[in-house]
């Protein structure tokens, strides 16, 4: 029935279980017929193919689990052994497996991920979730509290993290990036305004003026009551100016060279930095 042929008959092909001439399934002692013999039926220990019967602790072969015997050789009790030999009826005690896999071992998992039983290897987190070994690189409290934040005290004890608004100690004109601001006359000269060259801020030149940024000149401006946007214009050393000249006023910032202290630009009102 399997095509072979010859003329012997011993060696003819036969059904399996399954009923297929040649196969290879077997019934196993529970009457499953498969070809997995892995999951052929096993006896218990009462010689029950498939059955369910158990011997516990005490020597004792049935199918209760309720009257098998604890560690301790109590039938029915309930006192178990844990993975490392203790028997009790407390789990809560019961050893458990440490980060390298061994019941009751004593190694942990520091926060870098590194496994050993040596504390004094373990790295931190600080405040702001940062995990190494190096305690001086823990980021701080800044002035508000914030851990790892940037605000700053400025001199007159603000808290904040707008460097813009930072206030000069006896500054009787406007405080604006460290600086003391005060806005000219009409073709008046920063030195002048400010009443002397011992008195004049190269802040006018640094933060307003030619190396400086028109968001600087537009936020001082702003505050010495000039708000509007800042136009770049070549030549010139009057760095940040309101020019009068036309009919309506504009915000300029000369970029053609470095704001001068002594610069009177006609019609002009200069942004000038002067210490207090």
């Amino acid at each position: 029935m399997c095509g072979a042929c010859d003329d012997d008959p011993s060696n003819d092909c036969e059904q399996d279980c399954a009923g297929t001439w040649g196969g290879g399934a077997m019934m196993d002692e529970c009457g499953t017929c498969d070809t997995d013999p892995t999951n052929d039926c096993a006896q218990d220990c009462a010689g029950a193919w498939g059955g369910t019967a158990t011997v516990d602790d005490c020597g004792v072969c049935d199918a209760d689990a309720s009257n098998d015997c604890d560690c301790n050789g109590a039938p029915g009790g309930e006192e178990r052994l844990d993975m490392c030999g203790t028997c009790d009826d407390d789990p809560s005690n019961d050893c458990a497996q440490d980060c390298s896999g061994d019941w009751g071992g004593d190694r942990v998992l520091d926060p870098c991920g590194v496994c050993d039983a040596d504390p004094t290897n373990d790295c931190a987190c600080d405040m702001c979730g940062s995990c190494d070994t190096d305690p001086t690189n823990d980021c701080v409290q800044d002035c508000s509290g914030t851990w790892g934040g940037s605000a700053m005290e400025d001199g007159c004890g603000a808290c904040d993290d707008d460097p813009r608004n930072d206030c000069v100690p006896g500054c009787s004109g406007v405080s604006a990036y460290g600086a003391c601001w005060f806005l000219g006359a009409v073709g008046q000269a920063c030195t002048e305004r400010c009443g002397g060259y011992a008195f004049y801020d190269r802040d006018t030149d640094s933060i307003v003026g030619q190396t400086g940024t028109n968001e600087a000149c537009r936020y001082v401006l702003t505050a010495l009551g000039e708000p509007g946007a800042v136009v770049d214009t070549s030549g010139g050393g009057a760095g940040c100016s309101v020019d009068d000249t036309g009919s309506v006023a504009i915000n300029r910032r000369y970029i053609g060279y470095e704001s001068q202290a002594s610069f009177p630009e006609p019609g002009h009102r200069r942004a000038c930095a002067c210490d207090p």
